[in-house]
C-alpha cells in the first residue's frame, strides 16, 4: 500500500469510491483524499463485497471527490457509487458514510471486509 501521510493517526479525511465504464468493461475506483492529491487504486468491486484485490494507480486530482460524467479523450464515464470520510491506522481503514462503510483490513493486493469475506482471516496471512 501507499504511504499515506497523516497529520494525526485519527484525522478524518475524504474518500470516494466511483465505478468507471469504458467500452463495455467497469472497474471501481478507491480515492483517499491525502493533502493536494487523491490517493487512488483501482479495485474489482465495490469494498463492502468482502475481500476485494487492489491494484495501486496514479494520484488524481481532488477533483474527483465529486466528479461524475465523461471522462476526457473518450476513455468513458464515472459514477460515484459510495462517499464520505476515511480514517487510517496502519492496515486498518475505515469508511464512514455512503453504502460502502465499515472496517477493512488494508494490505498489499487486497482490501478486505471481515464481516463478509467466506475466509478466516488467518487464511490471509500471506498477504500481510
Amino acid at each position: 500500500m501507499a504511504e499515506l501521510s497523516v497529520n494525526s493517526k485519527f484525522s478524518r479525511k475524504h474518500y470516494t469510491v466511483s465505478l468507471h465504464e469504458s467500452k463495455g468493461k467497469s472497474h471501481y475506483d478507491l480515492f483517499l483524499e491525502n493533502g493536494d492529491v487523491l490517493n487512488a487504486w483501482r479495485i474489482s468491486a465495490p469494498p463492502e463485497t468482502g475481500c476485494v484485490t487492489v491494484e495501486k494507480i496514479c494520484d488524481h486530482r481532488k477533483k474527483y471527490l465529486e466528479y461524475e460524467g465523461e471522462i476526457s479523450e473518450g476513455r468513458g464515464k464515472v459514477t460515484i457509487h459510495s462517499q464520505g470520510h476515511y480514517r487510517l491506522f496502519e492496515s486498518l481503514l475505515t469508511l464512514e458514510d455512503g453504502k460502502s462503510s465499515g472496517i477493512y483490513l488494508f494490505k498489499k493486493n487486497l482490501l478486505i471486509d471481515p464481516r463478509k469475506s467466506t475466509k478466516k482471516l488467518e487464511d490471509y496471512s500471506d498477504k500481510f
